[in-house]
């Protein structure tokens, strides 16, 4: 955890400059800690975008299924590739993407989509369900979003694409396109059949 807060002894020669020059010159200090704080900040952006950590599998949690009196553990699927949506009825990209997804879930039925709507009430779902229209087979209430947690999703929609062994294969961050859901499918399904291999 240590390397990953001080990644190099450069920082801690950076924090110990500007410690000094606070002490000799505390009016030109507030310039120096600017540049500090700015590299800092982009120290912080570019761990994030290329940490090299394990992706997180499935959560072993079990959600409750809306339509059904059930729930679901998305780790405890049986062996099938599976498509995590994460969406809320208050966000325009989720409202507009549902309906292609809906058609993408109803034509590829080897495949496990999964509607988790993040942070709303059973009753808040079924109300924009009845007034869109929209018909989604399995839709998990996560009350707390706590899958957005998990997964470390930084806004909705967000979508994952999961192995069949609950490894992450992938994300999309943001409304994804019927193209884009095709190509992850379709690498998704490569992956499997090497893994059966």
């Amino acid at each position: 955890m240590a390397g990953r807060l001080f990644p190099d002894r450069g920082l801690l020669g950076v924090l110990l400059a500007a410690v000094l020059l606070w002490r000799k010159a505390p009016k030109a200090a507030p310039w120096a800690i600017l540049p500090l704080a700015a590299g800092f900040f982009v120290w912080v952006v570019v761990t994030t975008l290329t940490d090299s950590g394990a992706a997180p599998r499935a959560p072993g949690t079990s959600y409750a299924v809306l339509a059904r009196d059930e729930t679901l553990s998305i780790a405890d699927r049986k062996g099938r590739p599976a498509v995590l949506n994460l969406w809320a009825s208050w966000c325009p990209p989720c409202r507009r993407e549902m309906p292609m997804m809906a058609e993408m879930a109803e034509s590829n039925p080897e495949v496990d989509f999964l509607f988790a709507n993040q942070g709303e009430s059973r009753k808040v779902i079924e109300a924009y369900l009845r007034q869109t229209g929209v018909d989604l087979e399995t839709i998990l209430v996560d009350p707390f979003s706590d899958l957005s947690r998990h997964y470390s999703a930084i806004g909705l929609p967000a979508t994952f694409f999961i192995n069949p062994d609950g490894t992450l294969a992938a994300t999309h961050l943001g409304e994804i396109s019927r193209e884009t859901i095709t190509e992850r499918l379709a690498a998704l399904s490569s992956n499997d059949r090497k893994q059966t291999e």
